[in-house]
């Protein structure tokens, strides 16, 4: 039984309900609601699937129906020892693409599915799935990608996790791809734009600001986003001179560098031509004789 050693009471209160309820519960006269299945399958590290059908699933430890609780579920397991994750992209046949996590622990392996965290469409499963990407990363954990068929999909809880762990694909550029691809309008741009809402400055994922310059571009950031606009007009109007002043010496380096090979190429043929004349003087010369 789930609960253990505990009583029918401690059930109760873990889970702030009546004792009534809670025993009508176990006894199979009532369906606990999904928020009451999702904190019985988080404590217990086991998937709501298994609590309903008693089907142990070698995959998802959790299935969160919401994506903050997907959020905070991964918040608590990436403070914990975890040696690599793997994302699992897979199909349900519901909207978005599902993306889920299996974490491999010094203790073990968990899994999260990917119910909350979607892609492919416009809202909080995207945007989740990239905070939990974006805290991977900043923890340095490494991290692969595998894909599921649909066939494969269909049929999950006869995959050994060992084996497709072992098929996924690792690499340094995995989160800043996924997370390129799932929001491109945030990371796949070689513009920096600056989110007024947030009062955050958007940058691409593979843009990095050189040392020596980084106090300058502070302080330009700083300036366009202030609420000085007579300071920032004149900013904006002299960033725009100097970069026509730029951008005319590098046309004018260019011109004379297109010059210089002209030259060198017309050049090597006036050799040419000069070298067959040479040859045809001397031809004639040798007939004559």
């Amino acid at each position: 039984m789930l609960r253990g050693s505990l009583s029918q009471t401690d059930m109760a209160n873990n889970f702030n309900m009546t004792l009534r309820t809670y025993q009508r519960y176990e006894a199979g006269e009532r369906t606990p609601p999904w928020s009451v299945l999702n904190a019985i399958a988080q404590k217990y590290s086991k998937t709501v699937d298994w609590i309903l059908t008693g089907k142990k699933s070698p995959w998802w430890t959790y299935v969160p129906s919401v994506s903050r609780e997907s959020l905070e579920w991964m918040h608590n397991q990436l403070d914990t020892d975890v040696i690599k994750a793997v994302i699992v992209t897979y199909h349900d046949n519901n909207f978005g693409n599902p993306q889920g996590f299996v974490l491999v622990k010094s203790n073990g392996i968990v899994s999260m599915a990917g119910t909350a965290t979607r892609s492919g469409y416009l809202g909080g499963g995207p945007n989740t799935y990239c905070d939990i990407l974006e805290i991977i990363k900043t923890k340095h954990i490494p991290t692969g990608i595998v894909e599921l068929s649909e066939e494969e999909s269909a049929n999950i809880d006869e995959i050994d996790v060992t084996l497709l762990i072992d098929r996924a694909r690792f690499a340094d550029n995995t989160i800043d791809s996924e997370l390129a691809r799932v929001r491109p309008d945030k990371y796949n741009t070689n513009e920096i734009r600056y989110d007024i809402e947030n009062k955050e400055v958007l940058r691409p994922a593979h843009f990095n600001v050189p040392p020596e310059i980084q106090p300058v571009f502070d302080a330009f950031i700083e300036v366009m986003t202030s609420d000085h606009e007579g300071v920032k007009l004149a900013l904006t109007q002299n960033t725009y001179m100097f970069q026509e002043t730029v951008r005319s010496v590098k046309k004018v380096s260019k011109l004379e560098n297109d010059i210089k090979e002209i030259k060198r190429v017309l050049g090597t043929r006036e050799d040419d031509f000069k070298t067959l004349g040479s040859q045809g003087e001397k031809k004639q010369g040798g007939g004559n004789g």
